[in-house]
């Protein structure tokens, strides 16, 4: 169950994901030049509109293998891989967190993330 359940997640735009990224584009000004994060990008959208409204740089990140074909798939369709990186990251794994850490320079500016918390497992 909780494999479909990833695959179908992973594949869904979400309303919450459509709201953030209306609200980034309504004031880009806080995307612009900034180094962004997102936690379980799922499709990715919200990430994507950040780089397309001039972000510096955006790590889109999850822990199903499936969303990252997805999210790596999007970049490439879109022309972004200049601005875009993929990586996995599982919450709560300090050696994840310190990995990506390490590999995108020790901080961003902006950590966005919508529709994250639906795994009772994610709240515990």
């Amino acid at each position: 169950e909780n494999q479909f359940i990833e695959q179908f997640v992973s594949r869904v735009v979400w309303p919450s994901s459509e709201a953030l990224s209306s609200f980034f584009c309504d004031k880009p000004h806080l995307v612009n030049g900034k180094k962004i994060v997102e936690l379980g990008s799922g499709t990715g959208l919200c990430a994507l509109v950040t780089a397309k409204l001039n972000a510096d740089s955006v790590l889109l990140t999850d822990y199903s293998a499936d969303a990252i074909d997805v999210i790596s798939n999007s970049i490439g369709r879109n022309q972004l891989s200049n601005v875009c990186s993929v990586s996995s990251l599982r919450w709560g794994d300090d050696a994840d967190s310190q990995r990506i850490l390490g590999e995108f320079g020790g901080s961003f500016d902006l950590c966005i993330g919508t529709d994250v918390v639906y795994e009772p497992e994610s709240v515990e």
